[in-house]
């Protein structure tokens, strides 16, 4: 059996306590996924959308994609994008 996984990081990624604290983040938003591309936009967009609403800052969204065959990866290059 051959697994594959890739990762999209759609914010700053840090590695201490001091760097997280230094940087405000203070909350990660984890999305597996595999083969949901429309569901991945739309997630993506009300998260976008929340977050202007309540004028939330400090968060990371990290998208793991289990080899999808689908658009996942041009929908996650062009949130990072925006």
């Amino acid at each position: 059996m051959v697994f594959k996984s890739q990762f999209f990081h759609l914010g700053n990624f840090f590695h201490s306590k001091e760097d997280i604290m230094a940087n405000k983040i203070i909350l990660t938003i984890a999305i597996p996924t595999f083969n949901r591309a429309t569901f991945l936009n739309n997630t993506l967009q009300q998260i976008n959308k929340e977050m202007a609403i309540y004028k939330i800052s400090g968060v990371e969204i990290v998208v793991s994609d289990n080899a999808s065959h689908d658009q996942t990866k041009q929908i996650v290059a062009s949130a990072i994008s925006s």
